[in-house]
């Protein structure tokens, strides 16, 4: 496609504003390698990102990374093949009329950093008449939080962030959007700024307080309480979704890019989110993706992979990259402190694992490990006596706990303590939607919160330079 240009702009903008938006994860840092395109005109010379990232034939062909590569003029630009990354609406229906003869509704909404994902119900909250999920289309202004608040800083970016977001819960609720009486919507903190139309520039910079923390009804849409700036809403209910607060000591770990982790011990409840990074959704991964079609989501102990639907594999998703880094260790292919000497096909597939990507899954498993170590130490108690270890995320659903514990991304306990939540925001959405009393609970839960800031800690410190090694 042939794009006119007048003065020096970043592919990327060129493209977006003649309509090719195209995901930059990493949010435009020349690290993931997802925005390439095939472009040529007058170009930049290649920045050291690029002459990192790009292949010499990818060099050769006329590859760029959108986000890095600025033109001077006229550009033709064609998007790079990429599969097995849409965001395509996955959605199940769970009543077996129509839905046309449904007058109205209720729906549970998270809006993830990654994924949107909601539930929709008859009126009396008991009868799902529709679950969707779906890639948050913001991804292609960066994966991270962080990314997409510098995006947002000026109003024009807010509105689109906001516009990308209606956009997606219309989608998912399909004819039953106009049919929608009124819905819980919950996330992190900055991602419930973005729906709401606030200015989240506070989130990302000291004090570090946002404009709200949410917690009452706007018309006919209630979003809980958040606890702090990086422990959002979704967090609150998880922790109501998962009971912990009715057992003894019990941890809740959700695996993704922010970290978030609860710890109740004592009569406290101890949270705290980390920076684990993009890994865990495949941006900072080379053949990285989410466990759509095509991903695989399992290796065996004798290199054989699985994939989800079982199609030919178009790349790695969270479970089956930390079942790949097992077998690799098994087998001394990735020594102990993480060096792989080069990229290592998982059984002759055309999916590979990169030493880059050794390593970011090191920074990603040691800033969640650390995080743990450091509020376990602050509550003076031992992972051995946890009598819970809940986890949701990114590995909420495949992941293999044994593998896990063995990359030491969590601690070792028996197997029988650990339990899976696909999604526990989302089923505490649906629980308030249930029950109007669990509006309270969440407030007592984000009331009796203690946010621990870990970048100030230095506990967290000496745990995550500990556990980057395997």
């Amino acid at each position: 496609m042939l794009i006119k240009n007048s003065e020096k702009k970043l592919l990327w903008d060129i493209m977006a504003h003649s309509g090719m938006v195209i995901d930059k994860p990493c949010g435009g840092n020349g690290t993931c390698g997802k925005c390439k395109v095939k472009a040529s005109g007058n170009l930049s010379p290649l920045s050291e990102a690029e002459s990192n990232i790009l292949t010499d034939e990818e060099k050769k062909n006329g590859v760029r990374l959108a986000c890095r590569a600025f033109a001077f003029g006229d550009v033709e630009v064609d998007f790079c093949a990429k599969e097995g990354l849409n965001g395509d609406v996955k959605t199940d229906f769970c009543i077996s009329e129509s839905l046309n003869s449904v007058d109205k509704c209720i729906a549970a909404i998270d809006l993830g950093t990654t994924v949107i994902e909601a539930n929709f119900y008859l009126p009396d909250a008991k009868t799902l008449l529709k679950h969707g999920k779906m890639l948050n289309p913001q991804g292609k202004f960066g994966a991270d939080i962080i990314s997409r608040i510098m995006f947002s800083k000026s109003e024009e970016g807010r509105d689109i962030l906001r516009k990308e977001l209606f956009s997606s819960i219309r989608n998912l609720a399909g004819d039953l959007y106009d049919k929608i009486e009124y819905s819980v919507v919950t996330g992190n903190t900055a991602m419930l700024h973005f729906y709401s139309g606030l200015d989240s520039g506070s989130i990302a910079s000291y004090p570090f307080k946002p404009e709200t923390l949410f917690g009452s009804w706007n018309e006919n849409v209630y979003i809980p309480r958040c606890i702090s700036a990086y422990v959002g809403a979704d967090t609150t209910l998880a922790i109501l979704a998962s009971g912990m607060l009715s057992e003894g000591p019990s941890l809740l770990v959700d695996i993704g890019t922010n970290g978030e982790m609860a710890l109740y011990s004592g009569g406290k409840l101890y949270v705290s989110s980390t920076a684990a990074g993009p890994a865990f959704e495949g941006a900072s991964i080379s053949h990285g993706m989410f466990a759509v079609s095509g991903a695989i989501n399992h290796v065996s102990a004798d290199g054989s992979y699985k994939t989800v639907g079982g199609e030919k594999p178009k790349g790695i998703c969270a479970s089956g990259l930390i079942d790949a880094i097992c077998y690799m260790l098994k087998k001394g292919i990735i020594s102990k402190d993480g060096y792989l000497e080069k990229d290592f096909p998982i059984n002759e597939s055309s999916v590979f694992i990169s030493p880059q990507d050794v390593r970011n899954f090191q920074l990603g498993k040691a800033a969640i490990r650390a995080g743990i170590e450091t509020l376990l130490k602050k509550a003076e108690i031992s992972a051995n006596e946890l009598k819970k270890l809940y986890i949701t995320g990114a590995l909420g659903k495949n992941a293999n706990m044994e593998n896990c514990q063995k990359t030491g991304l969590i601690p070792k306990i028996p197997k029988e303590k650990i339990i899976l939540l696909s999604n526990a925001a989302l089923k505490g959405a649906s629980m308030i939607l249930e029950d109007r009393n669990n509006i309270k609970i969440t407030e007592e839960i984000a009331k009796k919160a203690e946010y621990t800031e870990l970048s100030l800690c230095d506990e967290f410190t000496k745990n995550y330079i500990e556990y980057i090694s395997f």
